[in-house]
């Protein structure tokens, strides 16, 4: 199925189906959590060019199905962002790359520890 495909693509997870072909819609409505970050534009890890969940979702769909997204809870990424190619470390990259002008590397304390003498 494109929708799972598409979830298991984007890190998502699936929590629940309801079907509405029993009442005469032609509906089915799929509940999932997907990270906000694999829903946007941008490059990946690697550098290349990566589709928005949206895009992803009517590629694999064949334009069938869409998304209708709202914020559900925050979840602290796995891994640890000071260890160079973790997942945290990736996500934190990526969002320093996206938003331009900042240094590739995590800044250390001193860089803003405010010296007074």
């Amino acid at each position: 199925n494109g929708v799972f495909n598409t979830l298991g693509l984007v890190r998502g997870e699936f929590v629940s189906m309801k079907d509405k072909t029993d009442i005469g819609i032609p509906l089915c409505s799929i509940k999932a959590f997907i990270p906000i970050i694999e829903t946007l534009k941008g490059k990946d890890e690697n550098g290349k060019e990566k589709k928005g969940f949206t895009e992803l979702l009517r590629e694999n769909t064949k334009g069938k199905a869409f998304p209708v997204t709202k914020f559900s809870h925050w979840q602290k990424v796995k891994g640890d962002p000071l260890i160079k190619d973790s997942l945290s470390n990736k996500v934190i990259m990526n969002i320093r790359d996206r938003k331009g002008g900042m240094k590739m590397e995590i800044p250390q304390f001193t860089d803003y520890y405010d010296k007074i003498n």
